[in-house]
């Protein structure tokens, strides 16, 4: 017995490492962050921070994983004047605990998180970009501070993650930090989970072809045109069906404006806790965003097997290639988006193919891969 005492309390500690987000939401980001915390629980010491946006049912998947969990109640997303009380919240959390390492998630997080990890001396200090926060199409007031702040606390970050390297050329350009700092890491998911699912019974009409947009109800994700591309395929000789899978702020609007212009085959179908089975009933994945890092849902859509139709922004072309897995326009483009689905609707041979050149590409998007990716970084700064 006291050999076996002896093996124990010689065991090298796990490192502890604080993953920190802005909202413990239903969106990307935190799918992604949830994988981390899943997979490598048993060799990391985590806690999950977040601010004061928080979906109950996401917190009950994090302590059904036990990893316990801290709210930063002043911790909110684009309320610039709260940054300073966050910050200082987190400063004492962190002094109090010594973490290893702290990993960062989304704007605020990565803000407010990194110059608190700094000033209480955190070893190393991670950040995951999982899209780009001074895009153009952002109030240019906000966009130029956002970017200020970006360039303040990049000097303090140990690693830079980009989901793509394309968002790596732009915070470089941007004057954020220096080549050495950055790695890409793409958003992995479970390649086996989308391509075996089985489709669902959704009792839509017999030979219509069918779409499906999977995102938060928000500005941003192209709804505006997703409509008005919806009103343009009214005529086709074969009938569209056009699912919509999430929820958010937008829904009232959406649901009057599909009122109003009669678009009956345009359905919301609100959240959808697993993608899988809805994207084995559909024939086709529309993403119409104006900005994006490198969508998860894409990824999931071509693991699927299905041909994807996505905007020529951020991340997005390293996951679709023009005319091989899917097709690209450029955002805010209506006629591009209505003709590209008319391309697809009428040829169901390209779809095939479009489908399992996309299976094969989501190979590089893997779960594996990412966390693999992930954890040696970690082991790397840690010097092991």
């Amino acid at each position: 017995m006291r050999e076996i005492c002896r093996q124990e309390s010689s065991a090298t500690p796990k490192p502890k490492v604080l993953h920190l987000i802005t909202r413990l939401l239903r969106g990307g980001a935190e799918a992604k962050t949830l994988a981390e915390l899943a997979a490598l629980r048993d060799k990391y010491d985590f806690t999950l921070g977040y601010g004061a946006e928080f979906s109950p049912e996401q917190l009950a998947k994090v302590s059904g994983l036990g990893v316990p969990t801290y709210r930063f109640s002043l911790m909110r997303h684009f309320q610039p004047l709260s940054l300073a009380l966050a910050g200082l919240q987190l400063y004492r959390y962190l002094r109090s605990e010594r973490f290893d390492i702290v990993h960062t998630h989304e704007t605020e997080a990565g803000i407010v998180g990194r110059h608190a990890a700094h000033r209480a001396g955190v070893p190393l200090i991670v950040h995951t970009i999982h899209g780009i926060p001074f895009t153009e199409q952002r109030n240019p007031m906000l966009r130029r501070f956002l970017l200020l702040l970006e360039r303040r606390v990049a000097p303090w970050t140990t690693r830079l993650i980009a989901n793509a390297d394309a968002i790596t050329r732009d915070f470089l350009r941007a004057g954020v930090g220096v080549p050495a700092q950055y790695v890409t890491i793409h958003s992995g998911v479970d390649l086996e989970h989308y391509s075996s699912a089985k489709p669902l019974d959704l009792g839509l009409p017999t030979g219509a072809f069918k779409l499906l947009t999977a995102a938060r109800l928000t500005p941003g994700k192209g709804f505006s045109e997703l409509l008005q591309a919806a009103a343009q395929l009214a005529s086709e000789s074969r009938p569209i069906v056009w699912l919509i899978a999430g929820e958010g702020p937008l829904r009232p609007w959406l649901e009057r404006k599909i009122r109003e212009r009669n678009l009956n085959w345009v359905r919301l179908l609100g959240y959808q806790s697993d993608l899988a089975p809805l994207m084995a009933s559909v024939d086709c994945f529309v993403l119409p965003s104006y900005r994006e890092g490198t969508p998860r849902t894409i990824s999931e859509a071509m693991a699927a097997g299905l041909p994807v139709i996505a905007t020529r922004i951020d991340g997005i072309p390293e996951q679709v290639e023009e005319g091989v897995n899917g097709l690209l326009i450029e955002p805010r483009q209506t006629e591009p988006l209505a003709e590209a689905i008319r391309r697809l609707a009428c040829d169901g041979p390209l779809c095939r193919r479009m489908g399992r050149a996309g299976r094969e590409r989501a190979k590089a998007f893997s779960l594996s891969v990412m966390i693999a990716q992930l954890d040696r970084l970690y082991q790397e700064l840690l010097g092991r």
